[in-house]
């Protein structure tokens, strides 16, 4: 017999049931959900993605197929190059990249 959050993941359920039958999520408050489908959510390369949701009249729904990649996104490892780009640097890593900037806007000029 199938459990209260047994659904088919491509069916569109409501945005609050969605959040509860999946394990990642479950203590997830349904305004957050809304806040995932209107504003979206920075990822870790800076893209803004957004919860895929429907409206129905004044209910927002979606599918567990679309919440399950929507984390997906969120949580996807960085590959070593974008790694190095993004991640913070180390203050003598900083201090450095400063000095190497210093002396190029010497030699052009500045």
């Amino acid at each position: 017999m199938p459990g209260p959050f047994d659904i088919d993941p491509t069916e569109f359920v409501s945005l609050a049931h969605a959040l509860r039958a999946e394990p990642r999520t479950r203590t997830v408050h349904p305004a957050t959900g809304r806040r995932w489908a209107s504003r979206g959510v920075k990822t870790r390369s800076g893209a803004v993605v957004k919860l895929a949701v429907q409206q129905v009249g004044s209910q927002l729904r979606t599918r567990l197929v679309d919440l399950r990649g929507f984390l997906d996104l969120l949580n996807e490892i960085a590959s070593p190059d974008t790694a190095a780009a993004t991640g913070p640097r180390s203050p003598s890593k900083r201090r450095k990249a400063g000095d190497a900037a210093g002396e190029q806007l010497v030699r052009t000029g500045w």
